[in-house]
């Protein structure tokens, strides 16, 4: 395993999924300031993660042609500016067409940098749970970097929220004479898992009916999480009450509470086994669910 290069990529991966995650952050602004309905901010929470799932097939079709390191920095850059973009904008559809350019540019990372970081991680799952963790890290993180941009200064002030992505463009930047310094080589970082990918599917063909089944199993999850992930502050300020920084903390806390389970679930995955990990966090989410879904009737 090679850490430098892992802890790298998991920072370019926080930073990333930090422009996922203020997007849902920003919808009850957007809902308070510029008065927008339920029906509004729902078309924008499809604009990010409907029009982004469109595209990653696409990138990741072109990443397994031809290794694209590019596409890291181009893709959380490209998220960074739909965001602040969405942010200062002005009309329904400008900041739609905003949003949904966000969702392309974190789309267009998660191929390129998720292959880079097989290679850099070998064939640990708790690597490969590290690397997602700091994309969780980064939604975690984005709630309340959003609630203090938009409560300091407003829309006006969106420009603040590319700060994480320029220090990010910047380290990318200047990665080579920071690995090299490291005792790694520059080029290594580049390194696409095409070997893995060979070594994973050396002597077997592609088994398209169990690709199928969990396609199947992750489309049923993508709608729950997007769903809550989407709604939930709206639900805590608009319908319970509350303000808009408790809504920006309960994302905060559900995004959190995923981190960990992430961890977990790598653990998992090494020690009893991959499927085990995935019923585990099924089973785990349907008790809470309902829970969460008493607790809104009342």
């Amino acid at each position: 395993m090679k850490k430098g290069q892992l802890g790298f990529l998991t920072g370019t991966h926080a930073v990333n999924d930090l422009y996922q995650g203020a997007i849902p952050a920003m919808l009850p602004f957007l809902m308070s300031e510029r008065d927008y309905s339920y029906a509004a901010v729902s078309g924008l929470a499809f604009a990010a993660s409907g029009v982004s799932s469109l595209f990653q097939p696409l990138f990741g079709l072109l990443s397994d042609r031809k290794p694209l390191p590019w596409l890291v920095p181009a893709g959380f850059t490209t998220g960074a500016l739909g965001v602040v973009a969405a942010g200062l904008s002005g009309s329904y559809l400008t900041t739609w067409l905003c949003v949904a350019l966000a969702g392309i540019g974190i789309a267009a990372y998660h191929p390129p940098a998720t292959s880079q970081a097989r290679a850099a991680g070998g064939s640990s799952q708790r690597a490969m749970s590290v690397f997602s963790v700091g994309g969780t890290v980064g939604s975690s993180i984005a709630p309340a970097l959003v609630t203090l941009v938009m409560g300091t200064v407003g829309f006006s002030g969106s420009y603040l929220l590319a700060i994480p992505a320029l220090v990010m463009l910047a380290l990318w930047v200047l990665k080579g004479p920071w690995m090299r310094w490291r005792g790694f080589v520059a080029t290594d970082l580049l390194v696409p898992g095409t070997s893995v990918k060979a070594a994973d599917s050396a002597g077997r063909g592609d088994d398209w009916r169990s690709f199928v089944r969990l396609v199947t199993v992750i489309i049923g999850w993508s709608i729950a999480f997007v769903t809550v992930t989407s709604m939930v502050a709206l639900l805590a300020q608009g319908d319970l009450g509350a303000s808009t920084a408790a809504g920006a903390a309960v994302l905060t806390c559900y995004t959190a509470a995923g981190a960990a389970g992430t961890l977990l679930g790598g653990w998992i995955g090494d020690r009893y086994g991959r499927m085990l990990s995935v019923r585990v966090g099924y089973l785990v989410a349907l008790p809470a669910g309902k829970v969460r879904a008493c607790a809104r009737a009342k």
